[in-house]
């Protein structure tokens, strides 16, 4: 016992001992009650770097949710079980809602994705500590669609440093839309982005594709490598049964180093218009695409195939996945009236957010394992983006 309590008072052991704990909020929280010799090691700064370097990947916390057509109202729906579980109101946007409701009291406030532990909006946002940005769009941009595609990177370069155990670290911000078909002429939109550096506080020069059959911006990005990826589609609609369909024109590719962009094809089944596709990034660090219909998941890589003269890439059915089996959902009397939809994605920890009827459920795309987060969900009929958060916070 003697030997076992040396062993333990060693600064440098514990923190061996220490950096291997599970990766939950919980996990150092707990740890630093034993004594004070752990509470030091588990609350120094250098050792906190220490293990998210370690971990470089953040728990995965909840998702953000905005019910349909209503502006001003975000909601965080936690999805760890206590003592990790984060309470909605400690990680409430109501601040940042505020801010943007006073500065500009006639526009709505509404939730475009989360990345890095900050999510972003008006304001580009940290829920952690509260901190928020104001930022206004290049005066260029205001001639576009909406401006639905966006992402906040942060832009550390120093070794080992982890995204979402940072929360004052310099930043990007980029903004992507489309031009008005009219504008151009042929009725075709055109891409258009634009970045933001907090390390400079001015916007970059704004950076345009030719013009293309392409509409609007759909779900959240992707950030895979160096680049983002948002889908593009015409604006869908809803079945009769408040299923959303659209078809979808193609993938935009921001390349963030060679600041380009690019129009991807996408597999030709799913020009259809389908239900809510969504991209992925697959094991090799490349871009995939799932789709959902009939209760079965169409996993889709997209691959470089040698040729005579150039490495030419190509879409390739990988995998089919048929849910009832994974699920164990019950067959539907009326197949075709069946509720389905993708509603968002988590890079990092490769999982998916499916609607099947009225269950909300969290795929996690490698091991297929599954957890039901809501036996029922209102139907809603427009469509609904969860953001998914991760941080490595661990005191609520």
């Amino acid at each position: 016992m003697t030997g076992g309590s040396c062993v333990l008072d060693d600064d440098n052991l514990l923190q061996e001992i220490l950096l291997r704990v599970p990766l939950h909020p919980s996990s150092l929280t707990c740890a630093s009650l034993v004594c004070k010799c752990w509470r030091c090691v588990a609350s120094d700064a250098w050792f906190m770097r220490r293990f998210c370097s370690h971990n470089r990947k953040p728990p995965l916390l909840g998702f953000y949710k905005q019910p349909s057509g209503q502006a001003d109202t975000v909601v965080f729906h936690p999805i760890l079980d206590p003592p990790d579980r984060a309470p909605p109101k400690r990680l409430s946007l109501g601040q940042a809602i505020t801010a943007c409701a006073s500065d500009s009291p006639d526009q709505g406030t509404f939730i475009l994705g989360c990345r890095h532990g900050q999510d972003f909006d008006v304001f580009v946002y940290d829920p952690i500590t509260g901190g928020h940005v104001r930022l206004h769009a290049p005066p260029e941009l205001f001639f576009t669609l909406p401006i639905n595609g966006v992402a906040v990177l942060y832009t550390a370069t120093e070794p080992n440093h982890v995204h979402g155990a940072c929360h004052s670290c310099p930043f990007k911000l980029v903004l992507a839309s489309t031009t008005l078909g009219e504008e151009d002429g042929d009725g075709c939109g055109r891409p258009v982005a634009c970045v933001y550096s907090s390390e400079t506080g001015t916007w970059g020069s704004i950076i345009w594709h030719d013009p293309c059959r392409i509409d609007v911006f759909t779900g959240s990005n992707v950030l895979i490598g160096l680049a983002l990826y948002w889908l593009v589609s015409f604006m869908g609609n809803y079945d009769d049964f408040g299923n959303y369909m659209s078809e979808l024109d193609g993938i935009v590719e921001f390349d963030l180093d060679r600041q380009s962009l690019t129009v991807i094809e996408p597999p030709p089944p799913v020009t259809e218009t389908i239900h809510h596709p969504q991209i992925i990034k697959i094991v090799d660090g490349g871009i995939g695409l799932i789709t959902l219909s009939n209760t079965t998941l169409d996993i889709w890589h997209r691959t470089k195939v040698v040729s005579c003269h150039d490495d030419v890439a190509t879409w390739v059915l990988f995998k089919t996945v048929d849910l009832h089996s994974i699920l164990g959902l019950l067959e539907s009397p009326v197949p075709w009236r069946r509720r389905e939809e993708i509603f968002g994605y988590d890079e990092d920890a490769n999982v998916i957010f499916i609607c099947i009827d009225s269950s909300l459920f969290m795929l996690q795309l490698e091991s297929m394992r599954f957890r039901r987060h809501y036996e029922r969900i209102e139907r809603e009929y427009f469509t609904t983006v969860y953001h998914p958060f991760s941080s490595f916070g661990t005191t609520w």
